[in-house]
């Protein structure tokens, strides 16, 4: 009995769910698509296809540096794939 619930019970779900994608799938088939190289949420795109920089970007800030990060604890291997044992804080930020 439970089998034969079962079974019509996965045949109502397989039936439902392609109603449900042929119900989906006519409706996008009926919308028009437009085509652009972005959105926006509120109000006109704001930068043009071939825009060189965010407004907020210096394009001539100086490159190069130093980046040094803390951690209170400690490690006992810089490997970040290792079973067993305390990987360094932040190595993973190299990758």
């Amino acid at each position: 009995m439970k089998r034969t619930v079962r079974y019509i019970r996965g045949i109502f779900i397989l039936v439902l769910s392609v109603f449900i994608m042929g119900v989906a799938v006519s409706g996008i088939a009926e919308q028009k698509v437009t085509v652009s190289h972005a959105f926006a949420l509120h109000g006109d795109i704001k930068y043009e296809p071939d825009f060189q920089h965010f407004e907020y970007v210096n394009p001539d800030a100086p490159k190069g540096g130093t980046v040094r990060l803390s951690a209170i604890g400690t490690y006992d291997s810089l490997n970040p794939f290792i079973l067993k044992g305390v990987t360094a804080a932040g190595i993973g930020l190299i990758f």
